[in-house]
């Protein structure tokens, strides 16, 4: 596939304000907080570390896709092959924040099967491919839950270093949670103002009642000027 790394604008579909690591400055704040978030995933189990992804929220519009984009672009500028992959397939937006086609991607790749190398696109960053969500299905609960979508996470775990999943949010739809059971470890992302308590915690109560490894929870659209916390 071509290379491609483009973007229009400062915003995602669900209007959460925010970068690209390439468009940000290595020192900023925002940056900052991207590799800490990779470095406390890579050393989580020096022994076995996990190696796939899913990373979603409570609701939409919490800035998870840009989580995962940003976090996948950082396991990738350390030399690990990475692919980022589109899991919701109810409101994708992966294509959005790259720019590129989705007319085929991770839905082409479980129902037609065939090499990821043939369904990913490269970006312009090495070590980094993307897979988008392709056609979106009648019924994604069903897809996402179906041994095949196991077995095609499998392969991508087998010819990636890392694979990070952009879910769909937790509440209101299952499948996130048929995706949690299949990586190694879940990434939890809460927008502050925004994010309740009510929903934080009964996202994170699904998520375990199904069994899924919770790895952290990451809190975005800080205001980094007055905390002393860093925002991603």
């Amino acid at each position: 596939m071509r290379p491609v790394l483009k973007r229009n604008k400062d915003e995602n579909r669900n209007g959460y304000k925010g970068k690209l690591l390439p468009e940000l400055h290595p020192k900023e704040p925002a940056a900052e907080a991207y590799r800490l978030l990779r470095s406390n995933l890579r050393y989580m189990s020096v022994d076995n570390p996990p190696r796939s992804f899913l990373v979603t929220s409570a609701m939409p519009g919490e800035g998870k896709s840009l989580t995962a984009a940003n976090l996948a672009i950082s396991m990738a500028l350390v030399g690990s092959k990475t692919l980022l992959l589109d899991g919701d397939l109810r409101i994708p937006s992966v294509h959005e924040v790259f720019g590129v086609d989705n007319r085929f991607g991770f839905t082409t790749k479980v129902l037609e099967g065939g090499s990821w190398a043939n369904i990913v696109t490269k970006v312009e960053i090495e070590n980094l491919d993307i897979c988008t969500s392709g056609p979106l299905p009648p019924n994604p609960a069903e897809l996402l839950g179906a041994r095949r979508t196991h077995n095609a996470l499998r392969e991508a775990s087998a010819d990636y270093a890392q694979v990070i999943i952009d879910g769909p949010p937790v509440l209101g739809v299952s499948e996130s949670l048929s995706l949690a059971k299949m990586v190694d470890g879940v990434i939890l992302v809460v927008r502050a103002k925004k994010t309740s308590h009510i929903a934080a915690v009964e996202a994170k109560e699904r998520l375990e009642q199904v069994g899924a490894r919770i790895l952290g929870v990451v809190l975005g659209d800080t205001d980094i000027k007055n905390s002393v916390y860093y925002g991603y």
